[in-house]
């Protein structure tokens, strides 16, 4: 489990931190040079390497180059386990190859053992090497924060964080019962018990973006205006993306408490959010191809997080997928399935019994029906370990009453 915090670093130990990470992106993208180059001929050199002899060769190097000398042993090392581990990952099937680490991408370090102690209610510290004691804020339970083993530092939006890992917490009784749950892109989930659940909208943040956007196109490539403009429109996306987690995380945690089996389509977000062809003319020319309706399609599926819901979702608690085919076209009431049986985005109307009642409800209660044969087939988890204990809302803002409203982030 992690545990994400603030940190609040001073200028001097926020230098320090620019070095770890700097540092770690150095070890990490040399030690991926040497695995790429004897992958290449490693039959030849019948040589392997592992995350032991690169730290054996990290040793020499710091002996002879005295910028990473000076640095922690402890962070250097951890980089390259790191490394070892994203090509864990991708003999396993579940990344792609590793990519070098770029300056301008999201810039991080691990520590192995992490040392933390309490200032005061609101405040404490993390012991960083080669730092000290840096400050970060309180926003969990204490007795979570201090069983943590290890730490991540990093650095998003000129903003740093300190994720801890911490043992899983005690299983919690699960929900009861089956929900079936219809994504969508105006309403983000609808359930089966006719919850709509949707992304609160950012206005103010997307409307600002905008403006900047419009204002990045008047400013010269490598000008000082532009470079402040780009960072304040990664500003208006960190804060947008802190919004749709935040949202998503209380309402997946919500329906994990009040059910113990979550249906959902098997959709294909990859599939659906692909480019349309292009339409050549017998001259030679392009012709319209509805790309730019298309866009707008694509973007909204990418905001509605469908992927991030599942995620979520199969994490908190047992997940089946069922077929989509004909979830919105088919009548709950009598199982006549028609595309008229659609009239619009939101009303179904069956043509055959007359069953009237929202789209998304329909389907969702179709999905649920369609995933309650497929349960008998998969075994229940029982690993889930919810973030949040039975009752507890740091925030405040999540709706007592349910999760049919759009809780502010």
């Amino acid at each position: 489990m992690s545990i994400k915090q603030r940190l609040y670093p001073k200028p001097h130990q926020e230098h320090g931190l620019v070095v770890h990470c700097g540092q770690a992106r150095f070890v990490y993208n040399l030690g991926l040079s040497q695995r790429k180059a004897l992958t290449r001929n490693y039959r030849q050199r019948g040589v392997k390497v592992t995350y032991a002899t690169q730290c054996k060769e990290l040793a020499q190097l710091r002996s002879d180059v005295e910028w990473l000398r000076k640095g922690s042993s402890e962070v250097q090392q951890s980089a390259l386990r790191d490394l070892d581990r994203a090509f864990g990952n991708f003999f396993a099937g579940r990344t792609k190859y590793p990519v070098f680490k770029k300056r301008s991408s999201k810039q991080s370090f691990c520590i192995k053992t992490a040392s933390i102690r309490r200032y005061n209610k609101r405040n404490a510290g993390v012991h960083i090497p080669k730092v000290g004691w840096v400050k970060f804020r309180i926003s969990m339970k204490w007795w979570q924060l201090e069983k943590a083993t290890s730490a991540r530092i990093s650095c998003v939006n000129g903003k740093w964080f300190v994720s801890f890992t911490t043992p899983p917490p005690d299983k919690k009784k699960a929900g009861e019962g089956i929900v079936g749950i219809d994504r969508g892109v105006k309403i983000t989930a609808m359930t089966s018990d006719g919850d709509a659940l949707t992304i609160p909208e950012s206005v103010a943040e997307s409307k600002r973006y905008n403006r900047l956007n419009k204002a990045l196109s008047r400013k010269d490539k490598n000008s000082a205006g532009r470079k402040k403009i780009l960072r304040k429109m990664d500003s208006c996306r960190f804060t947008i993306a802190n919004r749709r987690k935040d949202w998503l995380e209380k309402t997946t945690t919500i329906l994990a408490r009040r059910y113990s089996w979550a249906v959902l389509e098997d959709l294909k977000t990859s599939s659906m959010t692909k480019r349309v062809p292009p339409k050549v003319a017998p001259t030679g020319e392009y012709l319209p191809n509805g790309q730019a309706a298309k866009t707008g399609l694509n973007r909204s599926i990418s905001s509605a997080s469908w992927r991030m819901v599942e995620t979520r979702l199969s994490d908190k608690m047992n997940v089946v997928k069922c077929p989509a085919f004909y979830t919105s076209q088919r009548c709950f009431r009598c199982g006549h399935i028609s595309a008229e049986n659609r009239k619009s985005q939101a009303v179904f109307s069956c043509t055959q019994c007359g069953h009237t009642d929202n789209a998304d409800h329909n389907a969702a209660l179709n999905i649920r029906e369609s995933g309650s044969s497929l349960i008998n087939n998969h075994a229940p988890r029982e690993d889930f370990a919810l973030c949040l204990n039975d009752g507890e809302d740091p925030t405040g803002k999540i709706l007592t009453s349910g999760i049919a409203g759009n809780p502010r982030p």
